[in-house]
């Protein structure tokens, strides 16, 4: 009879323990199952936390659109000559707005000539200006030219009338005088004389000069390329206000060969990358667009 109580009191000792084996284990098994859980979602979190940028600060989607307000002005001298198609061509693949000031007497010269320029002008990339019939700073005629202001008037408003021209915006051949509306700079002792001259008459026209020039060195050398950009970049950096227009002077006759024009392929796409700016016209120059 105690043998049958000792051994109910140790199988009742073994069954409870064996409870506390138990529950120990389904918890400890439950803790497990959790912990795995928690680690598949901390996997996840951390797999989606990878795909998310870095940095949060949403940027444009297209840095081009960024407006600097920055406005370069090609515009091409003396034309039309032989190297003009090729350097339209160029322009024209690049979608790069272009101002020719046109000479009437190169027009007249050649048939080919009238259709290059009939050519330029048709195209929408480009606008063509005056820069009078005879061009006479030419063969040391420029002190004679210029002292008679009124016959530069008359060779001014020939050229309109030989080209079509129906604008008031002329390049006086060799001065970079600037005179549109009420805003004037770059004037010498013989610009003057000549604005003086259109004051006195009344005459409804602007005069466009430049800012840069592009020369037979940069036609030649990337090197004096590069130093023009860092001219303009300079200047744009040092300038105060939000005047950021750059009119830059270039003649048809400097593109003559593949060189050349690689250059100026060269010299559009850093100003591009450097200034993040817009190629215009010279008929879009604010000083033109303000009425006086």
């Amino acid at each position: 009879m105690l043998e049958t109580k000792e051994q109910n009191s140790f199988f009742l000792k073994m069954k409870i323990q064996n409870n506390f084996l138990l529950l120990f284990l389904f918890s400890f098994t439950g803790v497990i199952t959790s912990c795995k859980t928690h680690q598949k979602k901390l996997n996840a979190s951390t797999a989606n936390a990878s795909k998310l940028p870095i940095n949060i600060v949403e940027l444009p989607k297209d840095a081009a659109a960024i407006d600097t307000g920055v406005c370069i002005y090609l515009t091409f001298d003396d034309g039309p000559y032989h190297t003009t198609p090729t350097l339209t061509g160029l322009l024209n693949s690049e979608g790069i707005k272009s101002s020719f000031f046109i000479v009437g007497s190169q027009v007249a010269a050649s048939r080919f000539y009238d259709s290059v320029f009939e050519s330029t002008r048709k195209n929408p990339l480009f606008k063509v200006y005056n820069h009078t019939f005879t061009h006479a700073v030419t063969k040391g005629r420029f002190k004679n030219y210029y002292s008679h202001p009124d016959s530069v008037w008359m060779d001014i408003v020939h050229n309109k009338q030989y080209l079509n021209m129906t604008g008031i915006i002329t390049r006086l051949p060799g001065l970079g005088t600037f005179k549109c509306n009420n805003y004037k700079r770059g004037c010498d002792q013989v610009s003057k004389r000549m604005i003086g001259y259109l004051d006195s008459i009344h005459a409804n026209e602007m005069l466009f000069g430049w800012d840069f020039e592009w020369t037979l060195k940069q036609s030649r050398d990337t090197v004096k390329v590069n130093q023009l950009v860092k001219k303009i970049v300079n200047s744009n950096e040092t300038k105060k206000g939000s005047d950021r227009n750059y009119v830059v002077l270039l003649h048809d006759y400097l593109f003559p060969n593949q060189i050349a024009l690689s250059n100026l392929n060269y010299f559009i796409s850093e100003l591009k990358s450097k200034l993040n700016c817009k190629f215009k016209w010279a008929e879009e120059y604010p000083k033109v667009l303000i009425k006086s």
